[in-house]
């Protein structure tokens, strides 16, 4: 399946090409689309590798420091002294 076409759809299309373009156009047509095709596919996972890898460097980068985070105990010792 490309490009969400079944196998009849796409001889439809190449069928249609032939008719339009004529024999001599209609395999240069193809060729280019596929060529754009397989460009549109490698940066559609460029993009993916990069999200990818930016959401891995930001889950990693994400440190809590709970040295400098009150105590529920310190909390509750404020309360008790008012």
């Amino acid at each position: 399946m490309v490009l969400g076409l079944g196998s009849w759809e796409i001889v439809l299309v190449g069928l249609a090409l032939l008719m339009l373009f004529g024999p001599e156009h209609a395999p240069g047509l193809l060729r280019t689309a596929g060529r754009m095709q397989s460009r549109f596919q490698q940066a559609l996972r460029d993009l993916e590798e990069a999200v990818e890898e930016e959401k891995t460097d930001a889950t990693q980068g994400i440190q809590l420091n709970t040295d400098e985070l009150p105590s529920s105990d310190e909390g509750t010792e404020d309360d008790d002294q008012r």
